[in-house]
């Protein structure tokens, strides 16, 4: 494969997928005792299906157009400076980090009903969550919110744009 490097790193107890030229291909990946976080970077228009049962942590960082198809992650899912990403979840995730990104997407089981998201400088999210009826729910993340100011304390509330 022209231009893709696999990095392993001993300190990290990881790995690291590069890709130096644009994609469109899509890879499934096994990885032994799947206790290791997998960080893919720079990546577009590829396709990552991860087999492991379970996935320590997953880190998707400078991407675009870009899809990931896990199973049960063990800690959590960072999500930084990309665009339109979709992450499905089959199984459980916990805990999701979305720094500067524009177009994410995540479908979610419904074993993901306690799941927590933190976001920041991110918009055009959304959640799609599996209902017990195997029917689809779309969630949208909020990216505005109001502030006031009152006797020297600040409150805030989601925008009245994201009111249905």
């Amino acid at each position: 494969m022209k231009g893709f490097f696999f990095f392993y790193s001993y300190f990290r107890a990881g790995y690291t997928l590069k890709e130096s030229t644009r994609g469109g291909s899509c890879y499934n990946i096994t990885r032994e005792g799947g206790e290791t976080p997998g960080i893919y970077y720079n990546w577009e228009n590829t396709t990552f299906v991860i087999e492991n049962n379970k996935f320590k942590s997953l880190q998707i960082e400078k991407c675009v157009k870009c899809n990931v198809v896990l199973n049960n992650l063990i800690s959590s899912i960072e999500i930084i400076n990309s665009k339109k990403v979709k992450i499905q979840v089959l199984g459980k995730s916990s805990s999701i980090s979305i720094d500067k990104c524009t177009g994410v997407e995540f479908y979610l089981s419904k074993e993901n009903v306690e799941c927590e998201f933190t976001t920041a400088l991110s918009s055009e999210m959304n959640i799609h969550i599996q209902g017990q009826d195997e029917e689809w729910t779309e969630i949208t993340i909020p990216e505005q919110f109001q502030h006031h100011l009152e006797n020297g304390k600040l409150t805030t509330r989601v925008s009245d744009l994201y009111k249905f």
